[in-house]
């Protein structure tokens, strides 16, 4: 059955958004009327707890609108998009030091947008470790969608978050700094799961483990069309192999040993008797220990 919870206070607007952050312990909301909430999260039982509020929702001319937010890879802060007045006359992009005593008290604007035409639109981490922002062009000639043939430095760019484990100027903001090779962007961005969240992160005997040497981490890349799990490795010091794939409950359901006669590994691993779901493959030499999640 589905777990149905009311906590947190409540929400005036159907736009904003929930956030969760690296490790899936945390979620961070904020909405249209300014409200921003904290909670924990167990990823495990989908019990959300400990919710604080710490901005209420605000009204008027001159309320900040919260579009967007997400945290930093290492959790420590929180990116907030935001449209000062509903005219659109100044857009921000907020930074939030979530170890500071007083997290709003913390809160820098790390760029602000001057205009009534720019609005910022949605944040998104993305596998880079980076964090990517959209943003939307619309004024009173120009509307959202574009009119085709419509291009300027905001529909044809991504801004960018390249070191968002910094504070303040350390993030390294640049704006309109992606190019999208003649495509356009709105307020929105895909939505990337963190694949890497998975209940094997309680089986011990399938943790992830550092390289023991100078090895390479494990690549893994599945093709769907073929069925088939790549598996790459270099750098390996290590004479014998084992390569072992686990399925989502920490069963062993592939295993095969050999001899290693480079510092290569490769193995198309054929998936076709396995379903749909998470997987963890370990390759194990009598020097090192390499292992990787992937999704079927």
């Amino acid at each position: 059955m589905p777990l149905i919870q009311n906590i947190g206070d409540y929400h005036y607007t159907n736009i904003g958004e929930l956030s969760f952050n690296s490790n899936g312990t945390r979620i961070s909301n904020v909405d249209l009327s300014g409200l921003l909430i904290l909670y924990d999260f167990d990823r495990f039982t989908g019990v959300i707890s400990n919710s604080k509020t710490h901005e209420t929702a605000r009204h008027g001319s001159l309320s900040q609108y919260y579009n967007s937010c997400t945290f930093s890879p290492n959790s420590k802060f929180l990116y907030v998009s935001a449209i000062l007045s509903i005219l659109h006359q100044q857009s921000i992009l907020f930074q939030y030091d979530l170890t500071a005593t007083n997290i709003v008290a913390s809160r820098q604007v790390i760029y602000s947008f001057i205009g009534d035409s720019l609005g910022l639109g949605e944040l998104q981490n993305a596998p880079d470790g980076k964090i990517y922002l959209g943003c939307a062009f619309q004024d009173g000639n120009v509307g959202v969608p574009y009119i085709d043939g419509f291009h300027n430095y905001v529909t044809d760019n991504l801004s960018v978050i390249n070191s968002p484990d910094s504070l303040v100027a350390a993030c390294d903001f640049q704006p309109f700094s992606i190019y999208l090779g003649g495509n356009r962007t709105y307020y929105g961005l895909p939505n990337n799961p963190n694949y890497t969240l998975s209940p094997l992160d309680t089986l011990t005997s399938v943790h992830e483990i550092k390289p023991t040497s100078t090895a390479n981490d494990l690549k893994i890349f599945y093709h769907s069309g073929w069925d088939i799990a790549s598996i790459n490795a270099d750098k390996l010091t290590g004479r014998k192999y084992t390569l072992s794939l686990f399925d989502i409950t920490g069963k062993l359901i592939f295993r095969e040993e050999g001899n290693l006669n480079s510092q290569y590994f490769t193995k198309d691993l054929s998936m076709q008797s396995f379903g749909q779901g998470v997987y963890i493959a370990t390759l194990e030499t009598d020097k090192e220990r390499l292992n990787k999640r992937f999704v079927k």
